[in-house]
């Protein structure tokens, strides 16, 4: 019963971060601009999705060695350097396509699988979601594992494949509507998508202003340490 409890904790936890936009906007918005097929759409998801849930993997396991609290300060900085990052990619690829260069470098019908921009631009926004960890599963990993290396290993698996099929479900629901783009309007397109992920990296940190409001308010009554973990969620 007790095994049975973390994994619905931890598998509800993965279905409702999911769904906040910065997990799944910018792939769905690249996605829309640049018309993928389904193949692609696999491929991004796949990449993104295990990129992002290794590196909430990662901070549990840092968690579990140094403590909850400094793991803590550790995700809010990669977090907030995440959402700089985003900012950045997010204003470069609106401006590079403002310019044309997306439509210059992109392959005839944009079905070729060796397109080596697709697949640099996959990389570098792996790369920074990689960098935003699911803050409330760390304490579920870290209790977990606590309790034993099987139930530990459990809610990770758990939580990186409920994560990554709801990121799928939630991009291919909300980039159908990029196969009925023309082609002519490819460039406003790519410059909307630009758009759009800037102000998700935005978003994320608004996100962390707040946190960090929350955070000062509670060292000066004295309750640091326990709201170390309430005060990002």
């Amino acid at each position: 019963m007790e095994a049975l409890t973390f994994i619905v904790a931890i598998a509800t936890i993965a279905i409702l971060h999911t769904i906040v936009p910065d997990h799944y906007l910018p792939i769905s918005m690249l996605a829309l601009a640049k018309r993928w097929d389904q193949k692609k759409i696999a491929k991004a998801v796949l990449l993104v999705g295990s990129a992002h849930v290794s590196g909430s993997i990662l901070i549990g396991l840092i968690a579990l060695v140094v403590g909850l609290e400094f793991s803590a300060y550790i995700a809010s900085i990669v977090e907030n350097l995440a959402g700089y990052l985003l900012c950045g990619f997010g204003a470069l690829y609106a401006v590079m396509a403002l310019h044309g260069h997306h439509s210059h470098r992109h392959y005839p019908h944009h079905h070729d699988d060796h397109d080596p921009y697709h697949d640099e631009t996959l990389y570098s926004l792996a790369l920074i979601l990689g960098m935003m960890p699911c803050i409330p599963a760390i304490p579920i990993f870290v209790i977990a594992s606590l309790k034993g290396a099987m139930l530990g290993a459990i809610t990770m698996i758990t939580f990186a494949v409920l994560t990554i099929l709801t990121m799928g479900i939630l991009v291919y629901l909300t980039s159908l509507p990029g196969r009925k783009i023309p082609p002519q309007n490819e460039r406003r397109a790519n410059i909307i998508a630009g758009v759009v992920i800037f102000l998700t990296g935005l978003f994320i940190l608004i996100f962390e202003l707040k946190r960090r409001i929350i955070h000062q308010f509670a060292s000066t009554f004295g309750r640091r340490d326990s709201l170390a973990w309430i005060e990002y969620s």
